[in-house]
């Protein structure tokens, strides 16, 4: 089929070989290119405006009568361009900008689309190409290579949301820390969290971690197991230790507990989930529930303690035993595969 032509690039120079006085002016002169490939209804009203010691090269309205920045940058995205795009959206107060280049470098990608994330207007940032048809006069295309969308602003939403929780959880485990000290010695040393635990292993033998949780705001104090070292049968093996002293451990505690031997994680753990709850978002409700929380910590701790030490000698012996049974395995009584030596 020889009446099909061949696309060939054109060097953007070679088509526009002044960024402001050739391809700004076309630009202007032609802003339904634009307009048709991000959808958006454009039309221009100034160029090279004024903004301060600089100059913005478009600037446009759409739809809705709301100012549309335009900088075009016939090369690679840079910090310069960049922060003009950000300087004249604040000073002239645009709702969009559009940022054209020939090169868009990733790391500018991803600029462009944090500030989508945080939903302080919508940046578009588009790769500008020449082309021809064998030999037709050159022709744009327009390519955006990232901009606003419903994913974005919820991916920032959910980013806001989440730096919101970890202010609040800040500022709910500081005080709590701050009304424990004055109760029991345990988490004296201990930092606030952003999460939602926190948790001690000072003093509990390498293998405990003493802590306090927060979900959905049911509080609950646990016991922590885990050696990452010695894998999961070590921990089973304190866990289990504890647990032959289930009856005389919950008899201190005055309660039941949560034993949890998590067959299918490292870690095993034992926890007291409140019957209080509280407001992560209502301070009037954190008083009440501290006292709670840290009295049943320290039933909790006090019927622990004295069977932490016990456990993990018992499970230190157990891992002995069972390195030294490994070690004493003969090497003949390894199967061997029948094919093995042929």
């Amino acid at each position: 089929m020889s009446d099909i032509g061949r696309i060939v690039h054109v060097p953007l120079r070679e088509v526009w070989r002044h960024e402001a006085l050739d391809f700004t002016k076309w630009l202007q002169e032609n802003l339904d290119v634009l307009s048709d490939t991000l959808n958006i209804e454009l039309s221009s009203e100034q160029r090279e405006q004024p903004v301060g010691d600089f100059f913005v090269d478009l600037i446009a309205t759409n739809a809705s009568g709301e100012l549309v920045v335009i900088e075009n940058q016939l090369e690679r995205s840079n910090h310069d361009h960049l922060g003009k795009v950000i300087t004249y959206v604040a000073m002239v107060g645009a709702k969009q900008a559009i940022w054209i280049v020939s090169e868009p470098r990733p790391e500018y990608v991803k600029a462009i689309q944090w500030l989508n994330e945080a939903n302080n207007g919508s940046f578009y940032l588009v790769k500008v190409e020449a082309i021809r048809i064998n030999d037709s006069a050159p022709a744009p295309v327009f390519t955006v290579i990232t901009g606003p969308s419903e994913a974005t602003r919820e991916a920032g939403q959910i980013k806001r949301d989440q730096e919101t929780s970890n202010s609040l959880y800040n500022e709910f485990w500081r005080r709590l820390l701050e009304y424990a000290r004055t109760r029991t010695p345990l988490h004296r040393s201990l930092s606030t969290g952003k999460g939602n635990w926190i948790a001690t292993s000072a003093d509990l033998f390498g293998v405990y971690s003493l802590g306090y949780s927060l979900s959905r705001g049911k509080g609950a104090v646990y016991l922590y197991i885990d050696k990452p070292n010695l894998g999961k049968e070590y921990n089973e093996a304190v866990f289990h230790a504890l647990q032959s002293k289930k009856e005389a451990i919950q008899k201190t505690f005055g309660e039941e507990m949560e034993w949890k031997e998590n067959p299918n994680n490292r870690a095993c753990g034992i926890s007291k989930t409140l019957r209080d709850t509280v407001k992560l978002e209502d301070e009037s409700t954190w008083g009440s529930f501290f006292e709670a929380m840290v009295d049943t910590m320290i039933r909790f701790e006090c019927a622990l303690r004295p069977y932490l030490e016990a456990s993990v000698s018992s499970a230190d012996a157990v891992l002995k035993r069972m390195t030294e049974e490994s070690s004493d395995t003969d090497a003949s009584e390894v199967p061997i595969a029948p094919d093995m030596f042929s």
